[in-house]
């Protein structure tokens, strides 16, 4: 006997009783596999509810879901560093899946073995389809001191660097010399600075109008800095910092860069103890700071968290959703109108 369909969530329906026992009777005779499905279906399906336990079902789902899961690779600690690059050093399958890659900071803590950004180095060797990269600037500096060619590869990732780009490396031959010109003057730094087009700089950068070289940087077409964190209870003080990047900018960064596009101050959550209180200001505040430097002006977005935010978890959450900073910025500066 057919159940009563004559009402669904309140609202009524009409059915032939004759073909609803016609369905079931042909659903009864056949039976349903998930490898039924198109294997692209399937894919998207998994991809919407991937899990470790998911992939220990059976083995045909852990063979579906294996460049799904590498999709996005997220390094916390050296441990993993060093797991992940057994991995990718001896499966180009493992290496080849891998899209977006985040080294996170508290892996280059001070007494960091010297190895650390070598095998960094090697993993980014290997994975010839990274599409974003973050990191510190070893690993890199490596890649563009090594006799070997730099890989082609990475002449067109989006990169992020987590370090403070700002400040001055101790003292060489010649004296203090910055990051920027340290990297620039490797045999392969000028290439690969030449080519990025796409730079987020998640530190925290006090001067970067003075020690910013978009001169070293001609393909740049968008850009974004982290801001000061120690302002967030100095509410009056953001547009003036706002106003003084978007300065910067032109006057630096758009007159050397001719392909430039956008720009983004990034400004972090409170993290200390003392920042338990409220905040003094509001991201519509920011905003409207932000719109006030004219059309061709700049983006902000605040980051959501609180004490205990994480840069990487950000980064993990923005990726898993296909999404980066400059795609984020906009949509959060078009919902605080």
């Amino acid at each position: 006997m057919s159940p009563d369909l004559s009402k669904f969530h309140g609202r009524p329906i009409y059915y032939s009783s004759f073909l609803y026992d016609e369905i079931l009777e042909a659903n009864s005779q056949q039976e349903f596999s998930l490898k039924d499905l198109p294997v692209e279906l399937v894919a998207r399906i998994l991809e919407l509810s991937i899990s470790r336990a998911l992939a220990l079902t059976s083995a045909w789902i852990a063979e579906l879901v294996f460049p799904i899961r590498l999709a996005h690779v997220l390094l916390r600690t050296r441990k993993q560093v060093r797991s992940f690059h057994a991995l990718v050093c001896s499966s180009d399958r493992a290496a080849g899946a891998v899209k977006t890659l985040w080294v996170c900071d508290c892996v280059w803590t001070p007494g960091e073995p010297a190895s650390l950004p070598t095998l960094i180095a090697d993993v980014l060797r290997a994975c010839s389809h990274l599409d974003s990269l973050g990191c510190a600037l070893a690993p890199l500096q490596r890649l563009c001191t090594s006799d070997e060619p730099f890989p082609s590869h990475l002449l067109s990732v989006h990169v992020t660097l987590t370090e403070q780009m700002s400040l001055r490396t101790p003292p060489g031959p010649v004296g203090w010399i910055s990051k920027w010109d340290r990297l620039q003057q490797t045999m392969h730094g000028a290439g690969f600075l030449g080519t990025i087009t796409h730079l987020y700089l998640s530190g925290h950068h006090y001067q970067f109008g003075d020690t910013f070289p978009a001169e070293y940087l001609p393909h740049l077409t968008h850009l974004a800095v982290g801001s000061e964190r120690d302002w967030s209870r100095q509410p009056w003080m953001y547009s003036t910092y706002i106003r003084d990047f978007a300065r910067a900018v032109d006057s630096r960064v758009r007159r050397a860069c001719g392909s430039f596009q956008a720009a983004v101050l990034v400004f972090r959550p409170p993290d200390r103890w003392y920042y338990d209180a409220p905040l003094q200001w509001e991201p519509r505040e920011l905003v409207r700071a932000a719109r006030n430097c004219g059309p061709d002006g700049i983006l902000v977005y605040c980051i959501a968290g609180g004490r205990k935010f994480r840069q990487s978890r950000f980064w993990d959450e923005a990726a898993a959703d296909g999404e980066d900073i400059w795609s984020l910025a906009r949509g959060q500066m078009a919902f605080l109108v």
